[in-house]
């Protein structure tokens, strides 16, 4: 661009930029600028209408734009007050002052105080302004500053201000240790300050990273924060705060646990703490019992007695009432869905009309901190030899993964007391315990089938140490049945009275052996599975191809439902073989308690189980002979596929 061209453009500038689109006006200051570098002598044509610009028609979005042509028109102007930005906030636009401020330090830091004090003075001026775009940098800004003095002062001068909006005085709160790691001989000064804000939201979160810069300071910090919980107001969130500030100083200096223990002792005592607050004391005192998982147990109850929801908590089980425990999978962690499945349970036992002599429960789990579900799980396959996992995977293990305290507390309200007497000291008589055992009742889906396996687990090793022979364990854990629906166990191993109901369709749970394998496959191929039912030594179980829709016509529900049936009553969209199904395990819940009634202990056959007439006993005989149809064909395909291969399929 010759210097005609330049001067042309210019006139072209001045006449049309404020009516150019964003693209446009782009263009134009980045020509502008170009040509006042190589003619700086046409800035005087320039300034004066640039500066209105600025002022009046400035966006944003093009700051940086702007900014190269204030730069270059202030290294040429003969009026540098015109331009100076250092000491008032307000000449300019504020965006674009302080992206020039903090540009114009970076060349001349000895500007800095400058820069900081316009921006404290303007924030006084507008103490309603909650810009924390602006506002945020005065602190870090103060913090750059290396005389000390100075720092404090314009520290002072900031924290001074009364601002109406609290939440800009904590987002400064929260940047003073970043003054603390540049200025470390203002330790007293900037606590001092931090203390006197100690109302903030982050106030604890503050102090712990202000505690970690310099040992010297730590313990008075610890001393100081405990002061403001010993001082009301303060609530379970402030507690909450303080016990897990605590533990991350202490994971950073050791050195000072135990003086944060007492204190989080002393704090314990509080009325104020509630269970969240109370989880995160355990963590930093390293309280095993109080981080393990825990059970809360819930009742049905008549409406007369106007409980909410018909739900109320409970703390024990009379030992020889008839009861129906409902376990829910793993999404089971809040009263309402114990309660749903409670609720199911308790409109079954309407349809029976036995709801009046059938107490129906219902469980809520807290996993707490140490029990991690997924190993868990992997684990109880891994026992029952379904899946094998290399040791390094249980390595890491914790205690309450292997014996989780909530299984504990089911196991220790609805069976102990059923095979022990004087709290769980001693024996009861053999059939007396079995007797009890029948009245106990269990409904579980998915993750709910781990633990009832797990509570088997407990009965069995409890009455080992109770004395009784090998013989009356399995004929008393016999007695305790068990509806499974979806079941997130292993097959065929429960000792108990055991009825399982899976899916073919049903992709949420894995047993890991090669009978699901090849099930998998022929589902994968298109073919129908037919309602079958597999007797005891193969686990147990009715399989249905799918519960909803029908097999040859594509289902427009969600896919979830095939894991997630988790009804004793049909719906509309229940498929044929579902019905059966369905029917067949409210036979065998109902027989269930009949028998329990009538303190019927002795071992009767599957057919009489799941079957109350003769249309039942024939469809069931057809199952039968699908389940074994089904396992024949299997076993082909497995020989197929081995002398395909030439060696033997694992699984």
């Amino acid at each position: 661009m010759n210097k005609s061209e330049a001067l042309h453009f210019i006139g072209d500038f001045l006449e049309n930029f404020k009516s150019a689109d964003f693209e446009g006006q782009e263009g134009y200051l980045v020509k502008m600028n170009e040509s006042l570098r190589v003619y700086p002598e046409f800035s005087a044509y320039v300034e004066t209408e640039f500066v209105h610009i600025l002022k009046n028609d400035y966006c944003h979005d093009l700051v940086k734009e702007y900014y190269d042509i204030w730069e270059t028109l202030q290294e040429h102007t003969n009026n540098r007050d015109v331009f100076d930005v250092t000491a008032d906030v307000t000449k300019f636009p504020l965006s674009f002052t302080l992206f020039a401020q903090d540009n114009i330090v970076k060349k001349y830091p000895e500007l800095l105080e400058n820069v900081v004090e316009s921006r404290i003075a303007y924030l006084n001026e507008n103490k309603d302004n909650l810009n924390f775009w602006t506002n945020l940098q005065i602190v870090s800004a103060i913090a750059k500053i290396k005389d000390d003095e100075k720092c404090v002062k314009l520290l002072n001068k900031l924290f001074s201000i009364p601002l109406r909006d609290t939440t800009l005085t904590e987002s400064f709160v929260r940047k003073l240790p970043t003054v603390f790691k540049s200025h470390t001989e203002l330790g007293d000064d900037i606590l001092k300050i931090i203390n006197k804000n100690d109302w903030c939201e982050q106030y604890m979160e503050t102090m712990a990273e202000f505690a970690v810069i310099d040992e010297v300071k730590t313990e008075e910090v610890l001393s100081c924060m405990h002061a403001r919980v010993q001082r009301k107001p303060r609530d379970s969130s402030l507690l909450n705060k303080y016990y897990k500030a605590m533990e991350s100083i202490i994971e950073e200096l050791p050195k000072f646990r135990s003086l944060a223990e007492t204190f989080a002792k002393e704090a314990l005592t509080y009325a104020e703490n509630n269970s969240v607050s109370r989880r995160s004391a355990a963590k930093l005192l390293n309280d095993q019992q109080s981080l393990g998982s825990r059970a809360q147990i819930g009742k049905r109850t008549d409406p007369a007695e106007k409980n909410p929801y018909d739900y109320k908590y409970i703390d024990s089980v009379k030992d020889d009432e008839i009861c129906f425990l409902t376990i829910g999978g793993d999404t089971a962690l809040k009263d309402e869905a114990a309660n749903g499945y409670a609720k199911r349970a308790f409109e079954f036992l309407k349809d029976l009309r036995m709801e009046k002599e059938v107490s129906v429960y219902g469980v809520a789990y807290d996993f707490g901190d140490l029990f991690d579900e997924k190993k868990a799980l992997g684990r109880q396959m891994s026992d029952y030899g379904h899946v094998k996992y290399n040791a390094e995977y249980f390595s890491q293990i914790s205690e309450e993964t292997k014996n989780p305290q909530f299984i504990r507390k089911l196991f220790e309200t609805f069976i102990l007391p059923r095979i022990s007497q004087n709290n769980g000291k001693n024996r009861r008589e053999t059939n007396d315990a079995a007797s009890r055992m029948a009245k106990f009742k269990i409904w579980a889906h998915c993750f709910g089938a781990y633990v009832t396996l797990k509570l088997e687990e407990l009965s069995l090793q409890k009455m080992e140490q109770l004395g009784y022979k090998e013989d009356e364990r399995l004929f008393i854990q016999k007695q305790m049945q068990v509806l499974a629906i979806s079941p997130h166990c292993p097959l065929g191993v429960s000792k108990s009275n055991l009825l399982a109901i899976v899916s073919a369709q049903d992709n949420n749970v894995t047993h890991g052996n090669f009978f699901e394998q090849q099930i998998r496959k022929m589902v994968g191929k298109g073919k129908i599975i037919p309602l079958s039912y597999f007797p005891e030594k193969q686990g147990r179980f009715i399989l249905v191809n799918r519960m909803f829709g029908a097999d040859n016509k594509k289902y427009n529900g969600s896919d979830e439902d095939e894991h997630n049936f988790c009804s004793l009553r049909p719906v509309a969209a229940t498929s044929k073989a579902g019905i059966l199904a369905i029917k067949l395990a409210r036979n065998f819940l109902q027989n269930g308690f009949e028998r329990a009634k009538d303190s019927k202990t002795d071992i009767i056959s599957d057919m009489e189980w799941l079957t109350k007439s003769k249309s039942e006993e024939k469809a069931f005989a057809k199952m039968q002979a699908n389940g074994k149809e089904l396992m024949q064909a299997i076993t082909e395909n497995v020989l197929k596929e081995y002398h395909k291969h030439g060696s033997k399929t694992s699984g």
